[in-house]
């Protein structure tokens, strides 16, 4: 829930009671949510647990990393569909224009998470936040799935974000939330 407050995709029966999540100076739980809206995607990005539920079934994985590049960043097609390639590379996905005409039932687990971090990190956030992303994955698969993550891109900037699940595979640039 705490990644959740963070962009505040909360549940409707979900309360931020009290306190300050601070984001470059900013208490993001004071701003609007056309606020929140513009810092989606660019500044801070959420890969959730699960991407069987994350996913939509009847779109193929090409044309769901392409809408958040399109709808967050405003790039024409043509530019925002090579992004959408460069970005499923960049995660370790191999023949991406195979998997960007693919449906997510068509991947299996670590390439359907790996589809959602490349969703995810498609618009450079500065702030990428994977709450557990590796779970339900062998630990082979997690170490491949938290690779991308913590790979030339992160060097310079800020650490990730993960869920405690991650503790065993975090590297130095991986902060770990423990759980209260």
């Amino acid at each position: 829930m705490t990644g959740l407050s963070l962009l505040r995709p909360l549940p409707p029966s979900a309360r931020i009671l009290r306190g300050e999540i601070l984001f470059e100076g900013r208490d993001l739980l004071r701003l609007s949510q056309a606020e929140i809206r513009q810092l989606r995607a660019r500044e801070v990005a959420m890969i959730f647990q699960d991407p069987a539920t994350s996913l939509n079934p009847v779109f193929t994985i090409g044309p769901q990393v392409e809408r958040v590049v399109r709808q967050h960043l405003g790039l024409p097609a043509g530019d925002a569909r090579g992004r959408v390639l460069e970005t499923l590379s960049a995660v370790g996905l191999p023949e991406v224009q195979g998997i960007a005409r693919s449906y997510p039932h068509q991947l299996s687990g670590g390439m359907q998470q790996r589809a959602m971090i490349a969703m995810a990190l498609s618009c450079r956030p500065k702030l990428p936040i994977a709450e557990e992303p590796t779970t339900a994955l062998d630990l082979t698969i997690q170490a491949q799935i938290l690779n991308p993550l913590q790979g030339p891109r992160r060097q310079d900037g800020p650490p990730l974000r993960a869920g405690q699940g991650e503790r065993a595979l975090a590297g130095p640039r991986v902060h770990v939330r423990a759980r209260r």
